[in-house]
């Protein structure tokens, strides 16, 4: 019987998730539709060029004459929604979030390293425009399904990825080598003794901070478990391998970082020999698929409205194709072949979601995508609140690892049928939201935001969020402190107005202690006071690392990023300036759809929750 046809209660629930980033305008920008990725303008791409030239410098010819041909092809995109650094899609097209690139500062140092963050993320991406499916120049070794199982295991749900740990070694390696090719460039002649002694100080700098970076981005790596090193006792973190190095005392500073160089090479070398880090990926990868479907198929003739129904493994669902693309492309292929995997492991749902369903995974052997139906049968299970999800559709965006499709629920009885339609071949699983906190609906714009954070306990916990009310300074840097992870202290601090046996004592001398706050004045935090929003900014820069760069800005750079806000004299105090600026310059603080930055209003709980979840976010991605 055709349960599609069953009369019954019908429900229809568009599952729009309201992405935090543009939700709250106050903090990010403008609310609204996600933008499209656009071609970089005039100004952005003598930005790119210029790291064009960097690679150039730094030996790496053919690098820079990709990425000035991809420019000539138009295959470099500037993305003004993502909140990861990049991404490269399926037909090898780059995007980049642009404030990458933004105007390049004018102090020598700081240039070289916006340059220098550039390029390797060009690296980066280039080496997944090699793995792309369908951009024309795979790599020898690479499949297609190593692209399909890195973005189911995007999320550490599944095993390791070895197409993100080839791009971080080569992303790793690239610092590495600039830092021993700057250390071998001579101080031009002629030069006075101060201008040697300044030249030899911008090298060393130099030299300095691109090892940072190579230890930075192996310790990122390590956070996001790329490489799964303790499911397998041939692989090290690369991580530990080279904090290993560095505290080896017997080792010159150009020993450590010759090793270092050294064991990259030796990791990139073997990636693709037998028994290699891709094969065990990949190895892991088909153990953690049930049982399959037996494969349907349909002969792969472009244009046809020939139809295909696929059962899900056990019952429960179906999957429907009715008519192929006029663009069909399988190949050398003569059919249309099909699977559905019902996964052992699955991935695991966003915050503030349950999976109600079992996860089926939909492949087949199209280089396009096909336009289909998948309804599950679910029994016992209803409600509008049902929506059906697609896994790591979206890797622009490393907060969502799945993406919630328009819906349609058709209910009789004790039988819902959940469909949605896609075209892209993924995981799928009904959800529903869990979050506990009454007083915040699942189509609130802090949602998401204070979904994350309740998994992470950042929150209190309960039932009642009000997310409406002021926040104090002290429950804003408790929340600030859990998000980082930090150790806890509990020193005394210089601040009359903070008792040690106040709650929130350990919390405010663990932020200071880290340097996360100065107090309202040098004796006094500010107990009970409610934090405007120039103050939580403040404390994001800080938490981030960024403070030293922001107070180091020139009045130009500024003005260039502040001057837009038209209550900047009025509405925001001086001091703030920098703090405010930094965090325009990293998109982190866009201001208000009127122009306005806001700078003394006072944040609501909602509003502290988003920001919170932008601090880890950022880290997450870039760590500290």
């Amino acid at each position: 019987m055709n349960k599609k046809k069953r009369i019954g209660i019908r429900i229809v629930s568009i599952g729009l998730v309201l992405i935090f980033m543009l939700a709250f305008s106050g903090i990010t920008g403008l609310a609204g539709e996600d933008q499209p990725p656009v071609a970089p303008t005039e100004a952005q791409e003598e930005v790119i060029n210029e790291a064009a030239d960097f690679l150039e410098e730094m030996d790496m010819e053919d690098m820079a004459e990709n990425v000035r041909q991809w420019l000539e092809d138009d295959k470099i995109k500037i993305d003004p929604d993502m909140s990861a650094n990049g991404s490269t899609t399926r037909t090898g097209l780059i995007r980049l979030r642009r404030n990458f690139v933004a105007p390049l500062p004018k102090d020598e140092l700081e240039r070289f390293k916006r340059v220098a963050d550039l390029a390797q993320l060009l690296l980066h991406e280039k080496t997944h425009a090699h793995q792309a499916p369908e951009g024309g120049a795979m790599s020898e070794g690479v499949s297609e399904g190593d692209w399909d199982a890195s973005f189911d295991v995007m999320s550490e749900c599944i095993g390791p990825d070895a197409l993100e740990v080839e791009a971080y070694y080569k992303q790793i390696r690239a610092y590495l080598l600039w830092a021993e090719k700057v250390d071998e460039e001579a101080i031009p002649e002629g030069l006075s003794e101060q201008e040697q002694t300044a030249a030899q100080t911008l090298k060393e700098a130099k030299k300095a901070w691109l090892i940072a970076q190579a230890a930075r981005w192996a310790r990122i790596l390590k956070v996001h478990n790329f490489e799964k090193a303790t499911e397998n006792e041939d692989i090290e973190y690369l991580a530990d391998q080279f904090a290993e190095i560095d505290g080896n005392s017997e080792l010159t500073e150009a020993q450590k970082l010759q090793q270092k160089i050294d064991i990259l090479n030796n990791l990139i070398d073997n990636l693709f020999e037998d028994g290699s880090f891709y094969d065990w990926a990949r190895e892991e990868y088909e153990a953690k698929r049930g049982e399959e479907e037996a494969t349907d198929a349909i002969p792969a003739e472009a244009g046809s409205m020939d139809v295909l129904t696929i059962e899900f493994p056990g019952g429960g669902g179906h999957l429907i194709i009715e008519g192929l693309p006029e663009n069909l492309d399988v190949g050398l292929a003569e059919m249309l072949t099909v699977s559905i995997y019902d996964f052992l492991v699955p991935p695991e749902p966003d915050p503030g979601y349950a999976i109600v369903s079992p996860v089926y995974e939909i492949v087949w052997n199209s280089l396009v995508p096909i336009p289909f139906t998948i309804t599950f049968e679910m029994e016992g299970i209803g409600g509008h609140s049902l929506r059906i999800g697609a896994f790591a559709m979206n890797r622009t965006d490393i907060n969502h690892d799945w993406e919630f499709l328009p819906t349609e629920i058709i209910t009789e009885g004790e039988i819902s049928l959940v469909s949605a339609s896609s075209d892209a071949g993924t995981m799928f699983a009904v959800m529903s939201p869990v979050l506990s906190f009454i007083d915040m609906p699942e189509d609130h714009w802090a949602f998401e935001a204070t979904a994350r954070l309740d998994a992470g306990n950042i929150l209190d916990g309960g039932v009642i969020l009000m997310p409406a009310m002021e926040v104090p300074r002290e429950l804003f840097v408790m929340y600030m402190v859990k998000a980082l992870g930090l150790d806890l202290i509990e020193d005394l601090v210089p601040f009359e107005d903070v008792d040690p046996e106040n709650p929130y004592f350990t919390y405010i001398s663990t932020a200071y202690h880290n340097g996360l706050t100065t107090g309202v004045e040098p004796d006094r935090f500010g107990l009970g006071e409610i934090i405007p929003r120039e103050q939580s900014i403040t404390f994001l820069i800080r938490a981030i690392g960024m403070e030293e760069e922001a107070l180091a800005m020139g009045e130009d750079e500024m003005w260039g990023h502040i001057d837009s806000f038209f209550d900047i004299f009025t509405d925001c105090s001086e001091w703030a300036y920098p703090y405010l600026a930094q965090a325009k310059k990293v998109l982190l603080a866009e201001g208000y759809p009127d122009g306005s930055m806001k700078g003394k209003a006072l944040l609501s709980h909602a509003e502290v929750i988003v920001l919170i979840d932008r601090i880890m976010t950022h880290v997450a991605y870039n760590g500290r």
